[in-house]
């Protein structure tokens, strides 16, 4: 990308090459950031079902355990060990589920506060371009 450069001066902006001139290209230099925060959203989710599987299954099984020894006369303590196990599984899956979510979603702002400061950039070197210009312009007698 060429750098921008005033007509009248031949001011070179170096920074205007660093700056895309359409900052929300489709395709960025970012791209592999954003697939990173949707397999992070998408693995919260995954862990989340998963979870919530293996946490009814701790509840059953501890159900299923509790009737077993229901009969041979035993304490139906397994009921409570597995709703225990059942709520610990579940409160597992959701922090981590949670704070995978979280971290796409840490990702998703830092390419949005990136892409703002690139148009912030933009918009900040097109107004120091304009106002060389007329301050050049206004320097220039009139002939």
């Amino acid at each position: 990308m060429p750098a921008s450069t005033s007509a009248d001066s031949g001011l070179v902006l170096p920074a205007n090459r660093l700056v895309p001139d359409r900052p929300d290209q489709p395709t960025s230099m970012f791209l592999s950031v954003r697939v990173l925060a949707k397999i992070f959203k998408g693995l919260a989710v995954g862990i989340m079902i998963i979870g919530v599987i293996g946490a009814l299954l701790a509840i059953i099984g501890g159900l299923g355990t509790a009737a077993a020894l229901n009969r041979v006369g035993g304490t139906p303590l397994a009921v409570g060990a597995g709703l225990l196990g059942g709520l610990v599984i579940l409160l597992g899956a959701g922090l981590q589920a949670f704070l995978l979510w979280v971290l796409g979603d840490i990702l998703a702002l830092l390419l949005l506060m990136e892409r703002r400061t690139r148009q912030g950039q933009r918009l900040q070197l097109d107004i120091a371009d304009a106002v060389h210009q007329l301050s050049s312009s206004a320097s220039r007698p009139a002939a």
